[in-house]
């Protein structure tokens, strides 16, 4: 497991500068996600996603999706999270949740999230690009990790 988070953090680029700076901006940004997820969702529904949902308490999805960024940006990825986001993916997938309609949410949040992070107060105008690229990073870390759990289900 320790040698595919590896693989992954290197093909994406994630380094140690990245996780840095995603640690000291964490709280603040944190404090903005329930502001982005409130809009997600608005916007999902907005785009008549709804059907996803189904018998789903919308309240508890968001406070887990909260829970879910706020551990991804606190950046300790370990055989724990990664098993966490593998059962995001699953979770996604059973839900008929198709990879084109989760890339396509994942770009509106990412997109969400970075003009968050562009307005936040407390970030260090010199540390506000390299946090959003960090911050895109560990997005693209975390969407991989959940996409993988598509391909295994296909080999199952």
């Amino acid at each position: 497991m320790k040698v595919e988070i590896t693989e992954m953090t290197d093909s994406i680029g994630l380094r140690e500068d990245d996780t840095s700076i995603a640690r000291k901006y964490g709280a603040i940004i944190g404090d903005a996600l329930p502001r982005v997820i409130d809009d997600f969702y608005d916007h999902l529904f907005s785009v008549g996603y709804e059907k996803f949902f189904q018998g789903v308490n919308i309240d508890r999805l968001k406070s887990r999706q909260l829970d879910h960024w706020r551990r991804l940006f606190e950046v300790e990825i370990d055989k724990v999270h990664t098993a966490h986001m593998t059962r995001i993916g699953v979770v996604h997938r059973d839900r008929d949740i198709t990879p084109k309609v989760y890339m396509q949410s994942y770009g509106w949040f990412t997109s969400r999230l970075a003009d968050e992070i562009a307005r936040l107060p407390g970030v260090a105008p010199e540390d506000r690009a390299p946090l959003t690229v960090a911050v895109l990073k560990l997005i693209f870390l975390d969407m991989t990790m959940a996409l993988a759990s598509y391909d295994a289900a296909l080999i199952d």
